[in-house]
């Protein structure tokens, strides 16, 4: 018994300097939030091509770093923050997904059309 209290002492005392260290947070102040960098957009990227059947489409995009993405129905892109919401005959909308309370959200849809924005690959 002697010898798990010796133990634990050194243990607490080795934790000491590390609970010294850490600053206390005001009670009075709303918690830091780290919210996702708004910059993060779909509104440069260009539809280029949309496959499938009513059910089931598949839209192909390209973003500004020449990045090809495959995109369907429902699925999350930049790290969660938008979801594709409609792909239609010429058209992928996407919509911004409010993934904390605290964060700002991030404005509103995004539409893409196909062949608009004829830029060179």
């Amino acid at each position: 018994m002697a010898v798990a209290i010796r133990h634990c002492g050194w243990l607490a005392l080795a934790l000491v300097p590390a609970l010294w260290a850490a600053q206390p947070r005001d009670p009075f102040q709303p918690p830091a939030v780290s919210c996702p960098g708004t910059g993060a957009s779909p509104e440069r990227w260009r539809l280029t091509g949309i496959i499938g059947q009513a059910d089931r489409r598949m839209g192909w995009v390209i973003t500004p770093e020449k990045r090809w993405l495959r995109l369907q129905l429902r699925q999350e892109v930049l790290n969660g923050c938008w979801q594709v919401t409609h792909i239609g005959v010429q058209t992928l909308r996407l919509q911004a997904v409010v993934t904390d309370a605290l964060c700002p959200p991030t404005a509103g849809d995004v539409t893409l059309v196909l062949g608009s924005n004829k830029e060179a690959i």
